[in-house]
């Protein structure tokens, strides 16, 4: 004896099914969250059995925050692993270079660090650079003919300029 599966509900109209005494789409649903909002079912996140009960945006306002310790903790782990130096050798860069940039002596920008400038080659730090000056020197592939072309280049053209201005 064959069984067949029960509908679980009847068609309503195209993209609609009746359940009980209500009426179901099922590209939306209700997040049980603390939004309670009527979402598409693409803002859930899926599960082993379909989607979740509660939407991303939810899960994601419910996560708990990492504490200052714990982001500490990160970054230490972060410069140890890339750079090899420790957060209070790079604490001691900083102040060495009164917490500016190597290579321009700006500070860095408002909520931003001072990034570690190394070398590819060997992997030694050499300095503390903002984003700018480490994003110039990486483009110029860390050569120092590149980086003194570059110099004359903007020479040459700095007289025209002074003389537009």
């Amino acid at each position: 004896m064959q069984y067949r599966e029960r509908p679980r509900g009847i068609r309503a109209n195209v993209g609609t099914w009746l359940r009980g005494d209500r009426v179901t789409n099922p590209y939306v649903r209700t997040c049980e969250g603390p939004c309670g909002q009527t979402r598409p079912t693409v803002r859930f996140p899926r599960t082993k059995t379909g989607r979740g009960r509660v939407c991303t945006a939810c899960v994601v306002a419910t996560r708990p925050r990492p504490t200052a310790a714990q982001r500490r903790r990160k970054r230490d782990l972060r410069l140890q692993r890339e750079y090899g130096i420790t957060a209070e050798e790079y604490d001691r860069m900083g102040r060495a270079q009164r917490w500016r940039c190597a290579i321009c002596a700006h500070p860095p920008p408002d909520g931003q660090r001072l990034v570690v400038d190394h070398d590819h080659a060997c992997g030694s730090v050499r300095a503390l650079l903002c984003s700018a000056c480490n994003l110039a020197l990486g483009l110029l592939g860390d050569d120092p003919a590149r980086l003194s072309s570059a110099v004359r280049y903007l020479s040459a053209h700095a007289d025209l300029r002074a003389q537009v201005d």
